[in-house]
């Protein structure tokens, strides 16, 4: 009887110890969104229109799903869940084009030939992507870069500088490729499986366009900063200011320094 007790005392401490694990583990690692679900590919099915009611489409889908989630508290993780579920909403939106089935996922072709512009929750998306996947000395050398690139397009009178990606890597692979800008996601075109070269996608633009202006339209409406910076200035900001995605969430605009982006 002693050995039954003490063994049905050792299986219950150990069905606690459990349960504590999977309370801890819960409790302090950061909710996931899940990629792509079906719902998000119901509310982000464009419909069969012209570029300009595809566009039109696109704003206003953005501004539903932003308005949406700034109706809960206005923390940093707000500011996150955001901007991951604004970017996954575009790639739903702009995959729905046959241009874009033979395209890889992890390689940009472009290196630096176009400038890019986000607002706030996608700038934070990728700094704390960084964070999280890259060393000390390997921030330092992506903050360097986009400090240089944005001193650089700042002393350019002419509009004509051309400055290396803050984002691409040597082998062409993007540094944030699950996070990337909605720029990104629908203007730069990435390397074709089986061709020479990639084809930019109209479809997957405009979508992009759309997206970038409902969102910042309903940032603006709410009272945050919406409008859109060139990537290398916001970028070196948001990673040298640890708290700047809380701040901006309560109204600051931690990049009224940065350069504007204008389309």
């Amino acid at each position: 009887m002693t050995v039954v007790i003490l063994m049905l005392g050792v299986a219950l401490l150990l069905a606690t110890g459990l349960f504590m694990l999977a309370f801890l583990d819960v409790a302090f690692h950061e909710p996931q969104l899940a990629v792509a679900s079906s719902a998000s590919r119901t509310a982000w099915r464009p419909p069969a229109a012209e570029k300009n009611d595809l566009m039109a489409w696109a704003a206003l889908t953005a501004k539903k799903f932003t308005r949406n989630i700034l109706t809960g508290r206005r923390d940093a993780a707000l500011a996150h869940q955001l901007g991951l579920q604004i970017e996954e909403g575009t790639s739903v939106a702009a995959e729905r084009s046959p241009q874009r089935t033979d395209w890889v996922d992890d390689r940009c072709e472009l290196a630096g030939e176009r400038l890019v512009g986000l607002t706030a929750p996608e700038v934070f998306e990728v700094a704390d992507h960084l964070r999280r996947s890259r060393t000390t000395d390997q921030l330092q050398i992506f903050r360097r870069l986009a400090h240089d690139n944005a001193a650089t397009l700042a002393a350019d009178t002419t509009g004509t500088a051309e400055v290396p990606c803050a984002l691409r890597c040597s082998d062409g692979q993007c540094a944030v490729q699950s996070c990337r800008p909605i720029q990104c996601r629908t203007e730069c075109p990435l390397a074709s499986a089986g061709s020479d070269g990639a084809q930019l996608d109209s479809h997957a633009r405009t979508v992009g366009q759309g997206v970038a202006q409902g969102l910042s339209s309903a940032l603006t409406e709410a009272g945050l900063d919406g409008r859109r910076y060139e990537l290398n200035s916001a970028l070196e900001v948001a990673l040298s200011t640890p708290d700047a995605a809380d701040r901006w969430a309560h109204g600051e605009y931690v990049f009224a320094g940065c350069q504007s982006f204008e389309v």
